[in-house]
């Protein structure tokens, strides 16, 4: 329970503070767009962001929108509401860390990578978002850690080793673990297959300790079976349902924007990369070879945290995926590594010098709470920017005017999307698009009640030509875009 409430009070500070304060970013909007839609349609299956681009949206599969429809049903559709999933990750995420840091080094070292973790803000923000990849995280670990309690594979800290012992129940944890990782597939698709190293390394290590490999080799079965299963099962429903081409559109999408494009291996050394994973991590990154040093009378314990970063490292530097929403992948292992080595190097101090488990957390239970109640009188946002100019600006003209539709021309270069999803988000309104060349020569406005907005890129491109009838409204704050609608 004591541990329940230290994490509690870690995450009422990095996720949880000023909640309902407006602003979600980046991808947020346009997944929460979705959840709402499938929260009132009852469609589960047909995934609408009410924006052209993506239509059908099929960039991933449906278990987040779905965690986060059941949600809306609850609760109502806002920022706020659509951070619930993100939050209730958080804490399930640093609770998963945290066991694996005491089974692999110690409860201090533990205590030590989850306070990391607090203290990397990119790494919470991406769960004070709606993004899918904490969901995949901690399904991912889930299943790492229910397959390892199958194979009955331990580490035992007094020989630096792993050993086996008698597993109870051995095959429900299997199961379970081919479960996680079916849910890990659902919620973020290809990135689950980041865990499999991992995996692999398990079942090599049990392996090199059993004389029962049929066995192990037999449990392997089940938890690779449950996840066909599983998937299997999603397969089906989406036959029968009202789009039974999605996994089709799907993978043809991937293959497009993923397997397509030639992935550059240079760029695991790119300064850009490393640049923006050392930001994430404060610049602590740079320590984990001294930490590696520290631990290298204990190889054992390094494995599984180094497999879980070089498989990640490995699935995004090459493609060129920098940012927070990837980091959320190699920084648990990082904090891991980094906490272990640290452990270590206090264990050869004085035992005056000691830092104990219980003092860290109650240090950092009284900054969190205490921080949460000063961040109240804070007049900055605490999560996120709050929305562009350009939304709020559209969002009042659809206030004072009334408007029911949208309709949105695009320059060349077109704008990004994000702009659109955000207005459908709060303005709670379908969005459609005009194209400069073809339909704006002839366009008429179809009726009073829809705004025509022309969105081009500053400095890139001219911008198409202004109807009469149409007025510009002041872009203030932005370098970017220029907005103008049609008077009504």
């Amino acid at each position: 329970m004591k541990l329940l409430l230290w994490l509690l009070s870690l995450a009422a500070l990095s996720v949880g503070a000023r909640n309902f304060e407006q602003g979600i970013s980046i991808d947020g909007p346009l997944y929460a767009t979705i959840a709402r839609n499938i929260a009132r349609s009852g469609e589960w299956f047909r995934l609408d962001g009410f924006i052209p681009d993506f239509a059908p949206f099929a960039e991933h599969p449906h278990l987040g929108f779905w965690i986060q429809a059941l949600i809306f049903k609850i609760l109502p559709a806002a920022d706020w509401s659509a951070r619930v999933q993100g939050h209730i990750f958080y804490v399930a995420s640093l609770a998963l860390v945290f066991t694996m840091g005491r089974r692999l080094y110690s409860e201090r070292a533990a205590t030590f990578a989850v306070i990391l973790l607090w203290s990397w803000s990119a790494f919470s923000n991406v769960f004070s978002n709606f993004y899918l990849d904490p969901g995949c995280l901690v399904f991912g670990i889930l299943f790492l850690t229910n397959y390892a309690r199958a194979l009955g594979l331990t580490y035992d800290a007094s020989s630096h080793r792993f050993t086996l012992s008698a597993s109870s129940r051995p095959v429900t944890w299997a199961a379970l673990a081919g479960l996680f990782l079916g849910f890990a597939f659902l919620q973020k698709g290809l990135t689950a297959l980041g865990f499999g190293p991992v995996a692999l390394a398990l079942l090599v290590l049990t392996l090199s300790l059993t004389h029962q490999r049929r066995q192990t080799l037999a449990l392997t079965t089940v938890t690779l079976g449950l996840t066909a299963l599983t998937l299997t099962a999603y397969a089906a429903a989406i036959k029968s349902s009202s789009l039974p081409n999605f996994l089709e559109i799907y993978w043809s999408r991937q293959v497009d924007q993923r397997f397509a494009k030639s992935w550059d291996w240079s760029l695991l050394v790119s300064g850009q990369f490393w640049s923006s994973l050392s930001k994430d991590s404060l610049g602590l990154v740079w320590i984990v070879p001294l930490a590696l040093f520290g631990l290298r009378k204990r190889t054992h314990s390094i494995i599984l945290p180094l497999v879980l970063f070089a498989s990640f490292l490995l699935m995004y530097a090459p493609a060129g995926r920098n940012g927070s929403q990837y980091s959320v992948m190699l920084l648990p292992p990082l904090a891991l590594l980094l906490a272990a080595g640290l452990d270590a190097g206090l264990m050869r101090l004085r035992p005056r010098l000691q830092i104990t488990v219980e003092r860290s957390r109650q240090v950092t239970q009284a900054l969190s709470l205490t921080a949460v109640l000063l961040l109240q009188y804070l007049p900055y946002p605490t999560h996120h920017p709050r929305k562009a100019p350009e939304v709020e600006i559209l969002l009042q003209l659809s206030r004072d005017s009334g408007l029911k539709a949208v309709t949105l021309v695009r320059g060349d270069p077109a704008p990004d999307f994000l702009l659109a999803a955000s207005f459908a988000w709060y303005a709670d309104m379908k969005v459609k698009y005009l194209s400069q060349t073809t339909d704006w020569p002839s366009f008429k406005p179809a009726s009073v009640d829809t705004a025509y907005l022309v969105l081009g890129a500053k400095n890139r491109s001219p911008l198409p030509l202004i109807p009469p009838g149409l007025c510009e409204i002041p872009n203030p704050g932005s370098s970017q875009l220029l907005v103008a609608c049609s008077k009504i």
